[in-house]
């Protein structure tokens, strides 16, 4: 990620989900950095992400969305592929030298830090070094 040349920060996207899922999502976003599958979660539970509990997911807004397509009303399409689990929080991290030195985790499966206030951070780390 830069906002000018010789200004990035290294970006590693790490998903949840199999390779091939995670190469479908990484094509439509147009993903030019490495995308990484840890399907087996090993880097998640070390990072102390986790799953959604099910009534933060399947809330009463969610279950209207999905009622009204069993009437056959037209339903958003999100443009892109779905995730394989609707229930993984997931979460963001900077890492310096194999060391998280700072982690986000949601409280919700929507709460995402900005992606500014991540570089900003990564930024600070990589001046400090």
């Amino acid at each position: 990620m830069a906002s000018e040349a010789g200004d990035a920060v290294p970006v590693v996207a790490v998903g949840f989900d199999p390779a091939d899922a995670l190469g479908a999502l990484a094509d439509h976003l147009g993903w030019a950095s490495p995308f990484l599958a840890d399907d087996g979660r090993r880097l998640y539970a070390r990072l102390g992400m986790r799953r959604a509990p099910w009534w933060r997911v399947w809330s009463p807004r969610t279950l209207a969305f999905y009622a009204r397509a069993v009437r056959g009303e037209p339903a958003p399409h999100p443009g892109g592929p779905a995730p394989l689990d609707v229930m993984q929080m997931g979460g963001d991290a900077v890492v310096v030298d194999g060391v998280a030195v700072r982690t986000w985790l949601p409280r919700t499966p929507v709460d995402r830090v900005a992606p500014a206030v991540v570089v900003g951070v990564a930024r600070s780390q990589t001046e400090s070094t």
